[in-house]
């Protein structure tokens, strides 16, 4: 698992929200929501997959956004 901070910036469409997990299936909430316009962003813990590999679910109408991942820590 880790700890980190994911930011959704310059969404130009909305409302859309990230979901970050390690392995399928995609869990059923989301970990940062937003709406068009915004810089938003939260903390999580996820999960990682079996090779160390993060999936990032953008879920959103149109448009595009960016999305900038800190990771603040490991926890085993």
């Amino acid at each position: 698992d880790v700890a980190l901070n994911v930011t959704a910036v310059r969404p130009t469409d909305g409302p859309g929200y990230f979901t970050l997990f390690g392995f399928p299936p995609t869990p059923p909430s989301s970990t940062l929501n937003y709406r068009a316009g915004q810089i938003r962003a939260n903390n999580a813990i996820v999960r990682l997959g079996p090779s160390g590999d993060l999936t990032i679910f953008v879920g959103q109408g149109t448009g595009t956004a960016d999305v900038v991942v800190d990771v603040t820590g490991f926890i085993q």
